[in-house]
């Protein structure tokens, strides 16, 4: 199970491009104290390399000013992998999964996580998760999603429309 929940998840984060070095920059003089540095939609698919890059230097260089989550491309994508190698690091409080859409995608990345962490001397299970559903279709595998849960539940947190979640909650 992913480490307990504590109460270090902010009810707002502010998103900041992860693409956008001035942004970045100014991590020190922003007053949020939960960031959620953004690989994903924030970023064009050209810079997306250049991008993993300089989030990995701002969570070496602020996370000990700051709450510092990574927004991954979702699982699915050619980018996701090498989000996760650029960014799973000291410093990292957590990672955002988006369009999760089946409780394999958060066991897949509890694997990848696991990984990492042993390779880089991080604790096991340091790496929080906060899921995203973001539809809310017949294709979403709520069952499996809530396995998922329960298997890896301690700090994996759902988030998405109220409809998708409330189908995710419902049978837990």
């Amino acid at each position: 199970m992913r480490g307990a929940i504590h109460s270090s998840l902010r009810t707002a984060m502010l998103f900041v491009p992860g693409g956008d070095a001035k942004k970045l920059e100014k991590i020190p003089t922003l007053e949020a104290k939960s960031l959620l540095l953004d690989l994903e939609d924030g970023v064009t698919e050209s810079a997306k390399p250049a991008a993993r890059a300089l989030v990995a230097d701002a969570l070496q260089r602020f996370s000990n000013q700051r709450s510092l989550w990574v927004r991954v491309n979702a699982l699915g994508t050619v980018h996701a992998y090498a989000d996760l190698c650029a960014v799973v690091r000291p410093g990292l409080e957590g990672i955002n999964l988006p369009k999760v859409e089946r409780g394999s995608d958060l066991k897949t990345l509890d694997w990848i996580l696991t990984q990492l962490e042993r390779e880089r001397g991080l604790p096991p299970q340091s790496v929080r998760v906060m899921a995203t559903l973001e539809t809310a279709t017949p294709d979403l595998e709520v069952y499996s999603i809530d396995e998922a849960f329960l298997d890896i539940a301690g700090s994996v947190h759902l988030f998405g429309p109220p409809l998708a979640i409330g189908q995710a909650i419902r049978s837990l």
